[in-house]
């Protein structure tokens, strides 16, 4: 079995402090930022808002694995994952739109794992190759918005 790397790092989507829309199912944590609940992430399974991009290949009680494909200039529409692992199959590049649509561009390498937070987010295929990824998304543990977009973490050697 061949190793998978993550180091894959992603830096904030936003500037610290800068103002989000509020929307249904968001809230404010301690420090006044507005953060997304499970509800509103359940209104917007990316499953459901966009299905020719994801699809449902396993799930339990604990865990649901989804599989995400596209082509370059492709796009999907704002949705929500809760705690999830990412699981890169092809390397690609991607344009990611964080709820106040400030943007964020990032190059993801096929063989790579990494941990994604909570997000909303919508997404775009800027580079010139198909995406392929599993997200194996939590159904238990933290379930707020962290600000970050994409896939986050330590590497694993």
């Amino acid at each position: 079995m061949r190793a998978i790397k993550s180091d894959v790092a992603v830096p904030a989507a936003t500037a610290a402090g800068a103002a989000r829309p509020a929307s249904a199912g968001r809230t404010s944590n301690p420090l006044g930022e507005a953060v997304m609940t499970i509800d509103s992430a359940a209104a917007l399974d990316p499953a459901v808002t966009n299905p020719e991009h994801y699809h449902v290949v396993f799930e339990n009680e604990r865990v649901r694995v989804l599989e995400y494909t596209d082509k370059p200039g492709d796009r999907t529409t704002r949705h929500a994952h809760p705690d999830s692992v990412l699981v890169v199959l092809s390397s690609f590049r991607r344009r990611m739109y964080a709820a106040d649509d400030s943007s964020h561009d990032l190059e993801l390498t096929a063989g790579k794992v990494g941990w994604l937070a909570a997000q909303q987010h919508a997404g775009y295929n800027i580079g010139d190759t198909d995406s392929h990824a599993l997200f194996i998304e939590l159904k238990e543990g933290a379930r707020t918005e962290t600000g970050v977009l994409g896939p986050i973490g330590p590497a694993v050697q």
